[in-house]
C-alpha cells in the first residue's frame, strides 16, 4: 500500500491559515490541526528536500513581512497507510455541511435527531472528508443548483463525498472520477456504506478514457493547474446550460480561473468565499 510524507510544522494563529495555504499549494492532500501545529500529507513521490525548502522559504517571507513564525524546526518522515488512517480518525467528528448534511466518520455512532441527510465517510488515504472549506463550498453550491434529475461527472473524486452528496440531492446518474488507484476501494466501501451504488458509478483512469457523453453537471474540487489543464475537456463534457461547480482555489487564483473559462464561453454566475478559498459556479453558454 502507498506511503506518505508527513510534514509537520509549529504555528501560531497569526500565521496558520497562511500557512495552511501554502501547504496546499505545494501539493497537501490534508491537512489536521493539533494543538500549536498543522499536520500535513503528502504523496510518498514528493521530493521531500524540495517541500522542506519551499515552506522554509516561505515561513522566513512571512518573518521579512513582520510575522511571528516558531522556531520549532519543520519535520518530515515517511509514514504508513495505518498512521494517516489512525490520524484522521483521531480527530474526525460528525458535523454539519451546507444546509442540508450531516457528515458522519463510519466509525462512530450519531443518534442526534435531525431532518439532515447523514452522509457516512470513511476517508482511508483519499482525499475529501468534508472538513476542508473548499469541500464545504462545494456541497453548498450543489445545494444551490442542483434541482434533481442530474447527470454529473465529479471530477478527482477521493472519497465520494461530493458524488454521494449529488445522489442525495436527487441526480440521475454520477460519474465519480479519480485517476488516482488509491481512491478506488475507497470510493466504492463509501458507496455502499452510503447507499448510493445505485445512481453513483466510480471510475479509475484518465480523463480521455471516459466514454464520450455530456453532462449537466460538472463538478471538480483539485488545484489550479489542473483546473486549467483540463478546462478544454470539461468544456467538451458539459451541457448547453450546464453547470459547472469549482473549488480548491486561492482567493488571488479565481480571476485567472474565470478568465480562461471565459474564453471556452463557460462564464462565472456565483462565488463564495471562505477563508482564504474560493469556490465557483459557472455556466455554459
Amino acid at each position: 500500500m502507498t506511503s506518505w510524507i508527513r510534514l509537520r510544522i509549529a504555528v501560531n494563529d497569526e500565521i496558520r491559515e497562511a500557512i495552511e495555504n501554502r501547504l496546499f499549494e505545494s501539493g497537501c492532500s490534508g491537512c489536521q490541526e493539533e494543538a500549536g501545529f498543522i499536520v500535513a500529507y503528502f504523496d510518498s513521490k514528493t521530493d521531500e528536500k524540495w517541500l522542506l525548502s519551499q515552506i522554509t522559504q516561505y515561513c522566513s517571507s512571512l518573518n521579512e513581512l513582520g510575522f511571528r513564525t516558531e522556531s520549532t524546526p519543520i519535520s518530515v518522515e515517511q509514514v504508513q497507510p495505518e498512521d494517516w488512517n489512525s490520524a484522521w480518525k483521531k480527530n474526525y467528528k460528525p458535523f454539519h455541511v451546507g444546509e442540508r448534511f450531516i457528515v458522519k466518520p463510519t466509525w462512530l455512532d450519531y443518534r442526534e435527531k435531525s431532518s439532515r441527510q447523514i452522509i457516512e465517510i470513511d476517508p482511508k488515504m483519499a482525499f475529501g472528508t468534508g472538513l476542508h472549506e473548499t469541500t464545504q463550498m462545494m456541497i453548498r453550491l450543489m445545494e444551490i443548483y442542483f434541482k434533481g434529475g442530474e447527470r454529473v461527472l465529479d471530477i478527482g473524486t477521493g472519497t465520494g463525498i461530493l458524488s454521494i452528496a449529488a445522489k442525495f440531492l436527487g441526480a440521475k446518474k454520477v460519474i465519480a472520477f479519480d485517476n488516482d488507484p488509491v481512491a478506488a476501494d475507497c470510493v466504492r466501501e463509501n458507496l455502499i456504506q452510503n447507499n448510493a451504488n445505485d445512481v453513483v458509478m466510480p471510475f479509475i483512469g484518465t480523463i480521455e478514457s471516459l466514454k464520450p457523453a455530456r453532462f449537466d453537471v460538472i463538478l471538480a474540487n483539485i488545484n489550479k493547474m489542473i483546473l486549467l489543464e483540463l478546462a478544454q475537456e470539461m468544456a467538451k463534457r458539459l451541457k448547453k446550460p450546464g453547470i459547472l461547480i469549482l473549488s480548491g482555489l486561492l482567493l488571488e487564483q479565481a480571476s485567472e480561473i474565470c478568465s480562461a473559462f471565459k474564453k471556452i464561453n463557460i462564464v462565472e454566475i456565483q462565488k463564495l468565499v471562505w477563508g482564504e478559498w474560493e469556490a465557483l459556479a459557472l455556466q455554459h453558454e
